[in-house]
């Protein structure tokens, strides 16, 4: 079995890490004896002045099935995006970028993307099949870009997406927040959900970006101060697992049948985190809770091939992860 690189982003350093399992071993700052450092790549300001006082850093690394790594940062105006020997500077108007490189960390491509407030430092990125890669623009916008780095298709919803991820039939499955009624079918067609409190949403488009289903998930009754962020992944069956944050009591189970969860108290503007299940359809599973401390949030969530489900919580010291 081919033995996969993985990536680590140090944001702090400024840099993509390729890192090799079981090769010679080689300590370094970010790889440790058990891992071989292939190479580390950095984006940096142009200009020294400006150097000294604009920060470069990434928000999001990934890594497609032909080793190909994306990036997604920002960075100052005059930014050099290829950290070879030639030079593509941050196009002008951006500070946010998309980047791609190959698997020796060659310069391919990059362009300026745009970004939301509220969604800042959510920027989930994904490929399918054909390499074609999918982002978040502003607060409410999927793109889709070829291999080559070209727009395909934009689809634009009155909400926040928060993350997106591809099924095993390349489908497109987005997670976000809205409020009020929200026409969830970028299409000519209509689907609207509705809701009179901050809820989460799940909303599944096919390659094309041509709307299959959308269902509502959790809700917080003290928007819009709780802005804790909402998380999906996907496993090899298409079942989608979403994590977010609720309040008060709501029912879990988007279809019709009903499955509450209740936070235990009401500390206002906190919230309990959810862990949903859905099938492929939008069809309810199972769900269940974590009770959490004041300032703590769900922060990522994975699959396995097994199926199992794993989610990263920022808590504070003493809380109970049983």
């Amino acid at each position: 079995m081919r033995k996969k690189p993985f990536y680590l982003l140090c944001a702090f350093l400024y840099l993509t890490v390729g890192c090799k399992k079981n090769g010679t071993p080689k300590t370094s700052p970010v790889c440790n004896d058990s891992v071989t450092t292939v190479w580390a790549k950095s984006v940096t300001a142009t200009n020294e002045e400006v150097r000294d006082i604009d920060v470069q850093h990434f928000h999001n690394i990934h890594v497609d099935d032909a080793d190909h790594v994306y990036t997604i940062g920002y960075a100052s105006y005059n930014a050099d995006l290829d950290p070879g020997s030639g030079v593509f500077i941050m196009p002008a108007g951006y500070f946010h970028f998309l980047q791609k490189l190959d698997a020796n960390g060659s310069f391919l491509w990059a362009k300026g993307i745009k970004h939301g407030v509220e969604t800042f430092y959510n920027n989930p990125i994904a490929t399918d099949k054909s390499g074609n890669v999918y982002i978040k623009e502003d607060e409410n916008k999927v793109v889709k870009i070829s291999p080559s780095g070209n727009n395909l298709w934009e689809k634009v919803f009155d909400g926040y997406v928060y993350d997106l991820a591809i099924d095993k039939d390349d489908n497109i499955v987005v997670a976000g927040k809205f409020y009020k009624q929200v026409d969830f079918d970028p299409g000519a067609g209509t689907f609207y959900l509705q809701t009179d409190k901050e809820s989460d949403f799940v909303l599944k488009l096919n390659n094309g970006g041509n709307f299959i289903w959308a269902v509502k998930a959790g809700s917080k009754t003290h928007s819009p101060f709780t802005h804790d962020a909402v998380k999906l992944a996907i496993d090899n069956n298409s079942n989608i697992f979403v994590t977010g944050a609720f309040d008060g009591t709501v029912d879990i189970d988007p279809g019709e049948a009903t499955y509450i969860l209740t936070r235990n108290y009401d500390q206002i503007y906190e919230s309990d985190n959810y862990l949903l299940k859905l099938n492929s359809n939008g069809n309810f599973i199972w769900a269940n809770k974590k009770e959490v401390d004041f300032g703590s949030k769900e922060m990522n969530i994975a699959t396995d091939a097994s199926g199992n489900v794993y989610s990263s919580i920022l808590v504070k010291t003493g809380t109970d992860l049983d």
